[in-house]
């Protein structure tokens, strides 16, 4: 054993008890041997097993989260059929370690959940950061297996990299080593830049959105960081600071078209508008008194019919149409609808103004219509003021 390797094997050892210590023992020889004729290992691709604690994840490795529900999935699996594919592993000069470059989760899932601990294993040679970081990249990117926040720290450094070697066109550089449109990575770039300003909504509070992981949907968070960046008054702002506010506290999620109609409303592109379609107002009962009134309507005539019948001269005032005595009076038809009815109604913020716009036609609108529309005056007031 060398003595790099003996003075790690000393440190672990202590803390185990006596049956463990054999076989930390014997996990360290099995490591320090490999690690002498690696390179015979590496050109004869041999497979060998290690215990978890001997393996290292990537310091750099570009996902940093991995769900729980996920790795305890493939601990079952690899617990009933065994581990058929190797984690790729290389010996760190620089942290003089066995580190991963390709298969974490497997590696977790040994770790955490597995009843075999051995993790197999294939020994490389160290790649160069960059083909490391690329590769890692690329095999996360085929599964989604990124979320946000390690999306743009990937478009990030992929970003500062072609920029300091002094590349043209950067964006599409990046967009093509991605394999996404060029337009979708300056949405992301939109969102890095909002991030890291100086200001403690607009930077610091997206900033803990995103990481905090409390916002996922990225065409949102483009809209958002564009409202907040943008060259306009607090008060057009204030929707979209409002929607960073309730990701933050956890208050709903955020939707895309929510976070547009900021967006819209912070660069002047829209107005704050509430419209809908309201119906005329229907006079009309329930059904049920609707039928009762039909049945009524029906007994009524039958009941004239007979009257009819039997009139007399002495009757006269009654065959006429002034009711008589015992006579119920004639029901009422049904209400016409109003001729006019509002077939639209809006109320808007005008711009770079402290007044409200109301747009209708003329018409009538229901009892609870008047009252949403009370409302949404209510609410446009509030939103002048912010």
């Amino acid at each position: 054993m060398s003595a790099l390797h003996k003075s790690v094997a000393d440190d672990v050892v202590d803390s185990f008890d006596s049956d463990e210590t054999v076989e930390q023992e014997a996990e360290f020889e099995k490591l320090s041997e490999i690690l002498a004729i690696k390179e015979t290992y590496i050109k004869e691709e041999r497979l060998f097993t290690l215990d978890p604690s001997l393996i290292h994840p990537d310091p750099d490795q570009p996902r940093k989260h991995f769900e729980e529900e996920e790795v305890k999935a493939l601990a079952s699996s690899m617990d009933e059929l065994k581990q058929h594919t190797p984690i790729k592993v290389y010996f760190s000069e620089k942290n003089q370690q066995i580190q991963i470059w390709f298969g974490e989760t497997r590696w977790r899932a040994k770790r955490d959940y597995c009843q075999d601990k051995g993790v197999l294993c294939l020994l490389v040679k160290e790649p160069d950061e960059k083909t490391k970081y690329d590769n890692q990249v690329d095999e996360n990117l085929q599964r989604s297996s990124f979320t946000v926040a390690e999306v743009l720290d990937i478009t990030e450094n992929y970003f500062d990299r072609y920029t300091e070697e002094g590349h043209e066109d950067v964006v599409n550089r990046v967009a093509e080593r991605l394999k996404r449109p060029a337009s979708e990575i300056s949405r992301r770039l939109t969102i890095i830049s909002a991030m890291k300003t100086n200001d403690e909504l607009i930077g610091y509070s997206l900033r803990d959105v995103v990481v905090n992981r409390q916002l996922e949907n990225m065409s949102a968070l483009y809209f958002l960081a564009s409202a907040l960046s943008a060259d306009s008054t607090e008060r057009k702002k204030g929707p979209a600071r409002d929607l960073v506010l309730q990701a933050l506290k956890g208050e709903g999620s955020v939707t895309k078209a929510a976070a547009e109609q900021a967006y819209k409303q912070a660069t002047g592109k829209a107005k704050l508008s509430y419209k809908w379609e309201p119906k005329y107002l229907e006079v009309s009962s329930k059904k049920q008194g609707n039928q009762a009134s039909a049945e009524q309507v029906s007994n009524n005539e039958s009941k004239g019919a007979a009257d009819s019948t039997n009139s007399s001269p002495d009757n006269e005032g009654t065959v006429n149409g002034s009711a008589g005595e015992g006579q119920q009076p004639p029901v009422a038809s049904k209400p016409k609808a109003p001729g006019r009815v509002l077939k639209s109604l809006s109320v808007d913020v005008l711009e770079d103004s402290e007044y409200l716009k109301l747009t209708a036609n003329t018409g009538y609108i229901t009892k609870d219509q008047a009252l949403q529309l009370a409302e949404n005056l209510r609410i446009a007031a509030e939103s002048m003021s912010s």
